[in-house]
């Protein structure tokens, strides 16, 4: 069994020694974009972001009872009066 870890460890060297000339060739990869790759991929962490933002619009309900109320009412009318001589249908005269 320890033959094999052996194995393993020296095949692990090895690539990781190579790795460097094959990714010469290929775009240097930077912190951010390893991040943003890996986040991308990271089923758990979406999840977790979601979960985040629930929580948030959660305390915005919660906390909305403590928020000031604004209520209002307006009305509008419009008359027409005529102060012309004549027969005004309903009224005596």
């Amino acid at each position: 069994m320890r033959y094999l870890s052996k194995i393993r460890l020296s095949f692990l060297i090895g690539g990781l020694l190579l790795a460097p000339s094959v990714s010469q060739a290929e775009e240097k990869l930077t912190w951010e974009t390893a991040a943003k790759e890996a986040a991308r991929g990271n089923a758990d962490l979406r999840a977790a972001e979601e979960a985040v933002a629930k929580a948030k619009a959660q305390v915005g309900v919660a906390f909305s009872p403590f928020l000031p109320t604004v209520a209002g009412a307006a009305s509008y009318s419009h008359g027409n009066s005529s102060t012309a001589s004549g027969n005004v249908p309903g009224s005596s005269g």
